[in-house]
């Protein structure tokens, strides 16, 4: 295996973090995938080369994107760092705190990149060039399940989409985009709509894209659900590979293995519906102002992308504004939650 020349200092500031990004990417992208194990994903519909140092964390890393293992050719790099590659041991932490979040985006947008410090870890991004890197050295930090969210988000922005925590349902590649916070009922919302022979492309994390024809593309195809919420759909129980759960106390599954057809790469968005648990026997949906929605994706997407939170909202408002908006007060019976999202995606055919 090769060392990289990968210089680390032991502090960065406004002064230092351009040089040092740019040195990372720059020494990243000659090695291309020596001394790496590769893999090819495509969430999205958009093909990316993932280059491991740490070939133990293949299957868990890239399983859970759409398209792993597609022989389309790559259009964007990633690398992912675990401290296993000779070269860089070490990471440097971020001390000028008294620059902020906005400074600290524009001074990187300037230079053409990205770069994230949370907990300890870097994300690096290339605009230009597609190529980022992960790096992330303290052991149980790479969750499968967030598996590259933010280098995906950067990744997709390049291409018009953004990533976005969302559930969706729908039919004929007509949809609906479920917003609301972890809790609010978007997974179980989504099962709902599989029960009733709805499709969709996603129930948590999905690829928006917000223009004169917003519509939604697959990321991950697993669904996630505790087990109250699970036995909540007939069937569902029996079909799931294992009763194992994940650290969060739920089920993960392959949603393309579990509703066999109901899983498909893309869908219009042609409404926003916000679901809020209530426990009541009939499900009511009731328009609400474009305002409430807006306000709905923002709450549940506070950490999803780093910097721009104006064009963010921008974005939010303006797909709020072109689509019809309802809040979809929830039954506990989710038969009828289902029946009340089919009976509105005919409505919205029909119009």
């Amino acid at each position: 295996m090769p060392t990289l020349k990968l210089s680390a200092p032991g502090q960065l500031d406004r002064h230092s973090v351009v040089p040092w990004v740019r040195s990372v990417i720059d020494d990243l992208h000659r090695a291309g995938r020596e001394g790496f194990h590769t893999e090819i994903a495509a969430p999205a519909g958009m093909p990316i080369a993932i280059h491991l140092d740490d070939p133990a964390m293949a299957e868990a890393y890239c399983s859970r994107l759409m398209g792993w293992g597609t022989t389309m050719p790559a259009q964007a790099t990633h690398y992912v760092l675990t401290g296993r590659h000779p070269g860089l041991a070490t990471l440097p932490e971020w001390t000028d705190h008294a620059f902020g979040p906005a400074q600290f985006d524009a001074l990187l947008a300037a230079a053409g990149l990205k770069a994230s410090y949370q907990d300890r870890n870097w994300r690096l991004f290339d605009v230009n060039a597609r190529v980022g890197a992960q790096l992330s050295f303290r052991q149980g930090v790479l969750r499968p399940w967030h598996a590259g969210l933010l280098l995906i988000d950067w990744t997709l922005q390049s291409a018009g989409f953004s990533l976005t925590h969302a559930g969706t349902v729908g039919i004929d590649g007509r949809g609906i985009l479920l917003a609301g916070q972890s809790g609010s009922g978007k997974s179980g919302t989504t099962l709902a709509g599989l029960a009733a022979g709805l499709k969709t492309v996603g129930d948590d994390f999905v690829a928006l894209r917000c223009d004169t024809a917003p519509v939604v593309r697959a990321v991950f195809p697993q669904g996630r659900q505790d087990p109250e919420g699970v036995d909540r759909i007939p069937g569902l129980r029996q079909r799931l590979p294992s009763d194992r759960l994940n650290h969060q106390g739920k089920f993960e599954f392959d949603l393309r293995e579990s509703f066999p057809g109901a899983f498909v790469d893309e869908l219009s968005v042609d409404a926003i519906v916000l679901p809020t648990l209530s426990g009541a026997a009939v499900p009511t949906m009731r328009p609400v102002p474009a305002t409430e929605a807006m306000i709905e994706l923002l709450r549940s997407n506070p950490f999803r992308y780093v910097g721009e939170p104006g064009s963010r909202m921008a974005r939010f408002g303006a797909l709020a504004r072109s689509r019809p908006c309802y809040r979809l007060e929830l039954s506990a019976d989710a038969a009828r939650n289902g029946q009340a999202l089919r009976t509105l995606l005919d409505t919205l055919i029909l119009q």
